[in-house]
């Protein structure tokens, strides 16, 4: 059984910078090698981030973001199982709101398109859709 995490927190490094792009880096290597899949998406300020593994490595990944200076305000939207990854074969996938906005899809859906305020549905909704991943079973 796997278990998942996404969250929102407030971003504490400028967008297309280099900082971003070893954020992405690292993390892509790290999840690999520790055999965690997800999501990362940088919109107005915010980073929301869907992973999913073994659920002592995101524990520890958990206290690792949240001890991390470039996120503040972590907020859990949403923590489980599920039965199989819906990122599988994604080590990490990065999108920001240059290449697939967010609030370009919840506007699309007739939806408030604020980041910051949207369920976490409809986060992981717009995640499955970009990617065309699909899966939202859970238990």
């Amino acid at each position: 059984m796997l278990s998942y995490w996404l969250y929102i927190s407030t971003v504490g490094i400028h967008p297309n910078s280099a900082e971003e792009a070893l954020i992405f880096r690292i993390a892509k290597e790290r999840n690999r090698d520790l055999g965690v899949t997800g999501y990362l998406h940088r919109e107005r300020g915010y980073f929301v981030q869907y992973i999913e593994g073994s659920e002592d490595v995101l524990e520890n990944m958990k206290n690792m973001i949240r001890a991390d200076w470039r996120h503040s305000n972590v907020r859990d939207l949403e923590t489980g199982v599920t039965l199989t990854r819906r990122f599988d074969g994604w080590d990490m996938v990065f999108s920001n709101e240059e290449t697939n906005a967010f609030r370009d899809w919840q506007s699309s859906r007739g939806s408030i398109p604020d980041i910051s305020s949207a369920p976490a549905a409809d986060i992981l909704g717009f995640m499955l859709d970009t990617t065309g991943c699909g899966r939202l079973e859970t238990t």
